[in-house]
C-alpha cells in the first residue's frame, strides 16, 4: 500500500460515457430535449464529477474533440481517457488506423479486418503513441485529464517483457497520469505473484485499477482495494453476471449488463475508504453502463459513502450533483455544506493553462520546465526526444487535407 497522503483525498464518481445508445433511449436520466452530444455532456456534467471515455479506446481521439469537451463541462469536471486499443495490445479496426500510416503496415496485413502492433513498423507505432499523447493536450492544459486507463488483455501476464513494457509507459505518455488494468489473473493471484506485482507497480508509481468483476474465469481479477500511488487510486465496477462476461458479439455491452443491489455497493465503502487513507484521489467508474444501471449505481454510492460514520476525516465525496457547481460533501462535518472546491491539478496543487482553439503546444526549457499554451508549470516530466530542450512546435497542415499531418517516419517528433 502507498504512502498515505498528507492531503484529504478527494473520491470523484461517474460513469464510462455519456452517449451509450441504452442510456439515451431508457430516457431515465436525460431530460426532455436533451438531443445533441453537446447538450448530453452538459447536463452529464452538471450530474457527475468524473466521465470515462471509453470511444478512445476504439479510434485515436483528436485535439479537437478534446477541446470541445474542455468548453462544454464546468471548471472541476475531469475525464479518464481508455488508451487506444493498438497501444495495450488487443486487436484494432483495420479503419481506426491512420491513412497515413497504411504504408507502414506488414503487406501480408494489409487487407486484415483487424490489426495488432507488431503488424506496424517500430517507427509507425511510435507515432501512434505521439498521437494518442498529443490529442489529449487540450484536456491536460485544461486541468481536465484526470488518468489515462490502459486496460492490457488476457495474454498480457506476468513476466519480464510485460514489466518492461509497464516501465515504458510513462515515456510513451510524458507528464500524463496513468493508471494499470490487468485482465490476467495470474498477475494478482494470492501469494508471491501478488506481492511481486503490487510492489514494482508501488515501485513504478502506477496506480493499479481496482476491480469489482465476475469470478472464475482467466480475466477474473480479485476484488482488492490497493493503493500503488500515492496520486491516484481507480475503481471500475464491470457488474457480477458470469453468464454475461461470456458474451462473445460485435459489442462489448451486454457483458456488463448488470445493477449491482445496494448491499453489493456497500461492501465497497470500507474499500473505498481504505484507498482514500492512501491516496490523493480515488476514481469510482461504473461500467455497467446499459441503460441507467451505471448513473443509478454511481449515485447510490456516493450516498453510501456520504452517509458512512467511519469514514476517513476530511474525505471529500463528489458524486451526484445538483447543480454544475459540483458541490463536494464533507463526510465528516455538516453533510451538505459545499466546502471550497478542490480542482484537479498536479500533485503540489499548481494548475494548467488552457487556450480555446489551440493550438496546444508543449515546450521544454534549458533547466527541464515545462511550458503549455504558454502558461508555466511545474510538470517534471519531459518529453522523450533526443535533446531534453527540444519543442514540439504547432503541426504542419496537409493543404490537401485540412485537419490531417503528412507523416514522414524520418521526421523526428
Amino acid at each position: 500500500m502507498a504512502k498515505a497522503s498528507s492531503r484529504h483525498a478527494t473520491v470523484r464518481i461517474g460513469t464510462a460515457g455519456w452517449t451509450d445508445p441504452t442510456l439515451i433511449q431508457s430516457r431515465r436520466f436525460y431530460p426532455p430535449g436533451t438531443n445533441s452530444a453537446e447538450a448530453r455532456l452538459r447536463y452529464y456534467a452538471s450530474q457527475f464529477p468524473i466521465v470515462e471515455v471509453d470511444a478512445s479506446y476504439y479510434y485515436l481521439p483528436t485535439e479537437q474533440q478534446a477541446g470541445l469537451w474542455v468548453e462544454r463541462t464546468p471548471p472541476g469536471f475531469v475525464f479518464n481517457v481508455k488508451a487506444f486499443s493498438l497501444l495495450t495490445g488487443h486487436p484494432t479496426r483495420r479503419n481506426a488506423l491512420p491513412k497515413d500510416l497504411d504504408g507502414e503496415l506488414d503487406p501480408g496485413k494489409r487487407d486484415a479486418q483487424r490489426l495488432s502492433a507488431n503488424h506496424l513498423s517500430a517507427d509507425a507505432l511510435t507515432e501512434v503513441w505521439r498521437r494518442f499523447h498529443e490529442a489529449l493536450l487540450p484536456l491536460d492544459s485544461a486541468g481536465k485529464l484526470g488518468a489515462v486507463l490502459l486496460q492490457f488483455p488476457e495474454w498480457f501476464g506476468p513476466r519480464r517483457s510485460s514489466r518492461e513494457e509497464l516501465r515504458r509507459v510513462r515515456e510513451r505518455l510524458p507528464g500524463y497520469q496513468v493508471c494499470i488494468e490487468f485482465r490476467n489473473r495470474a498477475w494478482l493471484e494470492e501469494g508471491t505473484s501478488r506481492d511481486r506485482t503490487l510492489s514494482f507497480l508501488a515501485e513504478e508509481h502506477l496506480p493499479l485499477v481496482c476491480v469489482d468483476m465476475p469470478q472464475g474465469f482467466r480475466s477474473s481479477m480479485p476484488p482488492l482495494a490497493e493503493a500503488t500511488s500515492p496520486d491516484l487510486a481507480v475503481v471500475r465496477f464491470h457488474g457480477r453476471d458470469p453468464k454475461a462476461w461470456e458474451h462473445k458479439g460485435p459489442t462489448a455491452g451486454p457483458r456488463f449488463r448488470y445493477l449491482y443491489t445496494e448491499d453489493e455497493l456497500e461492501e465497497w465503502v470500507p474499500r473505498v475508504e481504505q484507498l482514500a487513507e492512501h491516496t490523493r484521489d480515488v476514481h469510482v467508474i461504473m461500467n455497467n453502463c446499459v441503460e441507467d444501471y451505471a448513473v443509478r449505481n454511481g449515485r447510490q454510492l456516493a450516498g453510501l459513502l456520504e452517509q458512512d460514520a467511519d469514514a476517513p476525516p476530511g474525505m471529500l465525496v463528489q458524486g451526484c450533483c445538483e447543480r454544475a457547481s459540483r458541490a463536494l460533501l464533507t463526510i465528516r462535518g455538516s453533510i451538505g455544506q459545499t466546502p471550497a472546491a478542490v480542482p484537479h491539478g498536479r500533485a503540489d496543487g499548481t494548475q494548467r493553462g488552457y487556450r480555446p482553439g489551440g493550438p496546444w503546444r508543449r515546450t521544454v526549457d534549458p533547466v527541464g520546465r515545462s511550458f503549455i499554451s504558454g502558461v508555466r508549470t511545474a510538470r517534471d516530466a519531459v518529453l522523450p526526444f533526443r535533446n531534453s530542450r527540444s519543442t514540439m512546435t504547432p503541426r504542419a497542415r496537409n493543404p490537401r487535407s485540412p485537419g490531417k499531418q503528412p507523416w514522414n517516419p524520418g521526421q523526428r517528433r
